[in-house]
């Protein structure tokens, strides 16, 4: 029997484009214009996720017959689905300021990203559209992050944990953008706060908890204090069940290690500089084999380079190691790596083997 006038709530699993699909196919353009003008409202695109090809010309339709950007949007969103990226943002690119739909404008900046294009001020402008969506804020930060706009994304965090308190994903970014800024003992002081169930993002929250506290050692060692530095490596080495992540069977501790060799070289302790360096090259084992890590650039450095030549400074030997490792730290990751070979040349190099 044909659909009729009460079918859509006879049939409520069914989607409205689907309908509007079949009162096409059937000549019955009339019905199809009724159906789908009940999706001219913004609010019901929050529900529209288009993405079968006979769609396509239903939105055609709709667009050619409705000046509402909505219909331009979905095809967009349509066009996009089905890997016709261009198509998509030629639809897309023309709407400019006229969503007042926060998510339109994040989609548009996700499709231009991945055409390779600048998505200019888009991300803002979600926010600006609907402030109290957590997500748009989310996606915000993850974009500024992105391009490592640090202060911007920390001012961005900031302002959504004010609005959205307890939300361990928000203070996860938020202790991320303080350790691109050095700002280590305040995003220990938000990691110790945070409680994260376990998820994709939990993968995350021990390695930023380690790095905060490194970054707080390197510091410690700059000022002088051997003992400070000691304390935060130390606390490096648990994984607090807080953080929502396990304690893997063999973790890669390699920085931790190393910088404790670094430390133990400042305090002249030769022999505890040896045994934390030695560690370092032997956890390299443990870890499965993968494309270059942080970590391997470590066991490049220091441990091997003496390993080759006993007579070696340890100064030198870092940094005969690091031309052999990569020269760009560009994340907080590598950065603390890069420092921690930085720190160890400075404080080791008249200290002989």
């Amino acid at each position: 029997m044909r659909p009729g006038a009460g079918s859509l709530t006879a049939r409520p699993g069914l989607h409205h484009f689907v309908l509007a699909e079949r009162y096409l196919a059937e000549a019955t353009a009339a019905n199809a214009e009724t159906l789908l003008g009940a999706l001219a409202e913004p609010g019901d695109l929050d529900f529209a996720f288009p993405f079968r090809p006979e769609t396509l010309p239903v939105l055609r339709r709709a667009a050619a017959q409705s000046d509402h950007w909505g219909w331009r949007h979905l095809l967009g969103l349509n066009l996009w689905v089905l890997d016709r990226k261009e198509e998509a943002r030629d639809i897309l690119t023309p709407l400019r300021d006229r969503p007042d739909y926060g998510p339109a404008y994040v989609a548009r900046a996700h499709l231009d990203r991945e055409v390779g294009r600048y998505p200019g001020s888009d991300f803002l402008r979600a926010t600006e559209f609907d402030p109290g969506s957590r997500v748009l804020r989310v996606e915000l930060i993850r974009y500024l992050q992105d391009e490592e706009q640090w202060p911007a994304s920390l001012q961005a965090s900031a302002r959504a944990r004010e609005m959205f308190p307890g939300d361990f994903n928000l203070d996860l970014l938020h202790a991320r953008a303080l350790i691109n800024l050095g700002g280590y003992l305040e995003a220990i002081e938000v990691l110790a706060s945070t409680r994260v169930l376990p998820s994709e993002n939990a993968r995350e929250s021990h390695l930023l908890y380690e790095l905060a506290h490194v970054g707080a050692a390197l510091d410690e060692l700059d000022a002088g204090n051997h003992d400070g530095a000691r304390a935060h490596l130390e606390s490096a080495l648990p994984w607090p069940e807080s953080l929502g992540q396990g304690r893997p069977y063999d973790p890669d501790e390699r920085l931790v290690r190393f910088v404790f060799g670094v430390a133990a070289l400042a305090a002249g302790d030769k022999a505890a500089a040896r045994q934390a360096f030695e560690s370092v090259v032997a956890g390299a084992d443990a870890v499965p084999d993968r494309l270059l890590t942080p970590g391997d650039i470590l066991v490049i450095s220091a441990p091997h380079a003496l390993a080759r030549d006993p007579g070696l400074s340890v100064g030198d030997a870092i940094a005969r190691g690091a031309a052999e490792g990569p020269a760009l730290f560009e994340v907080a990751e590598w950065a603390l790596h890069g420092r921690a070979l930085s720190v160890a040349e400075r404080v080791g190099g008249g200290s002989n083997r």
